[in-house]
């Protein structure tokens, strides 16, 4: 686990993977303002109303991928541990650089 903030990889982060993103998300509009082409999209329907509950579930179930890397989730359940409630639960110590 990451100690300093500057060695966390935030670009491994911070990427959207299209297929994950297309499979919670429709496009609703799409316009282009002041030279800028802004898509906006709105969350897709289950039984008639915006799946709210199953998109929490889905970013529940992704929280232990931004707090362990795949060594450490390897590990964890090694040890016999759940990484998601590990991650819920860890008091991350990062240093500012």
């Amino acid at each position: 686990m990451a100690k300093k903030i500057s060695e966390i990889n935030w670009s491994k982060l911070l990427k959207v993977d299209s297929a994950h993103f297309t499979s919670w998300f429709n496009l609703a509009d799409e316009r282009i303002i002041g030279g800028a082409n802004i898509k906006f999209y709105g969350l897709k329907f289950k039984n008639g109303k915006p799946d709210y509950k199953g998109f929490i579930e889905y970013l529940f179930a992704q929280t232990e991928k931004y707090v362990f890397d795949e060594k450490e989730i390897i590990e964890i359940k090694e040890d016999g541990d759940s990484p998601q409630e590990k991650a819920l639960s860890v008091n991350l110590q990062l240093k500012v650089d």
